[in-house]
């Protein structure tokens, strides 16, 4: 995420100018820190792994973010695990971006359209940027479907989807001989 482009995030939790407890609240997250572990879109992808992993403790930030493998899993099983849940939850929050911003873009067509004067200057400061979100995914949610819980299942629709799309690759010969069926495998 480059410095000078930060802007908050589509949950609603980061990024929106600090907290209700003001001065005594701790210090905000990073983004990255938000956006991989504390966003409801990742959360969303952890928790339903953690409903879904066979080992005693759910997984750890650091075995998340620095791949390390949880006792019981193989490296490279675990490799392809956090690879899909990374790019899921990538995946989960821009598409949060791209609907909040196309619900925003189009509060602000409506506006244009009650008072085009004033609405004409808001549109040129709010206007979504389409070449950091493609048009396909700058698409409003149906009217009350909650943006957060849509993009938070499709998140984990597509770390199930990555998966998928491994396993149906085949089990490659170099490294993954060791990989037998006592293995904790339980999404493929």
């Amino acid at each position: 995420m480059p410095l000078a482009r930060r802007e908050p995030c589509g949950c609603g939790q980061h990024g929106h100018g600090g907290t209700a407890a003001g001065a005594h609240a701790a210090a905000a997250p990073t983004p990255r820190q938000h956006h991989f572990w504390d966003c409801a879109v990742a959360k969303a992808v952890v928790a339903h792994f953690n409903a879904h992993n066979p080992g005693p403790a759910p997984i750890s930030q650091a075995q998340l973010w620095l791949v390390q493998a949880p006792p019981g899993f193989q490296q490279r099983v675990w490799d392809v695990v956090v690879m899909a849940a990374l790019a899921a939850t990538e995946h989960g929050r821009v598409r949060l971006r791209g609907m909040t911003r196309a619900t925003a873009a189009l509060g602000i067509q409506t506006a244009a359209a009650a008072a085009p004067e004033a609405a004409v200057a808001g549109a040129v400061e709010a206007e979504p940027d389409l070449d950091v979100i493609p048009p396909t995914q700058l698409t409003p949610p149906q009217p009350g479907v909650n943006p957060v819980e849509l993009a938070c299942a499709r998140a984990v629709a597509d770390f199930w989807s990555r998966l998928m799309q491994f396993a149906q690759l085949g089990v490659p010969q170099k490294g993954w001989d060791g990989v037998d069926a006592t293995h904790p495998s339980w999404w493929w």
